[in-house]
């Protein structure tokens, strides 16, 4: 099953670029409105429940945050990662044109402006921490993860029987 935008989606484009872009101060700085720490319920996600737990370190233009992921539900507080799963470092420029969908993770991997200290093998939970997961298949146990061009792919050594892919851009 394959879902995309219609043109009228589409011509949402522009207004929901500029709200993602508003939107990734918060992964930026978690007290950018003021508050001790940014909590996201994404349990509305279908799959969403059989990614497993997870803590990871962002540190955007140097400053550290930690991302805790646990049971569908995401905490986002400044300051480093007790015990990471991963660190992802990068900078504000980065993480501004990802939101506008001009690039994406891998692609920032690739070109330099996104380093990762942690297994490879933590890179897909990261993905799908941060937006990238499209299905899970509970029978199976199985994590469907879209890369950065939005083509789901299964972490290495899984299949996937049926693909999901939402049109990011």
């Amino acid at each position: 099953m394959v879902y995309t935008l219609t043109d009228r989606g589409h011509a949402l484009d522009d207004a929901l670029r500029e709200l993602r872009r508003w939107g990734v101060g918060f992964l930026a700085d978690p007290t950018a409105d003021g508050a001790p720490d940014q909590r996201f319920d994404v349990t509305y996600v279908r799959g969403i429940q059989h990614v497993p737990d997870g803590e990871f370190q962002l540190d955007v233009d140097g400053e550290p945050a930690t991302l805790r992921f646990t049971a569908g539900r995401l905490h986002q507080h400044p300051g480093p990662a007790s015990d990471p799963d991963l660190i992802v470092a990068t900078s504000s420029a980065f993480l501004d044109r990802w939101a506008a969908g001009e690039t994406d993770w891998d692609q920032g991997r690739a070109g330099g402006e996104v380093t990762v200290d942690g297994p490879e093998t933590a890179w897909p939970h990261w993905l799908a921490a941060t937006g990238y997961l499209l299905d899970v298949d509970a029978e199976a146990g199985q994590e469907l993860i879209a890369d950065g061009a939005g083509r789901p792919f299964a972490p290495a050594g899984r299949t996937f029987r049926e693909s999901v892919v939402v049109d990011e851009h």
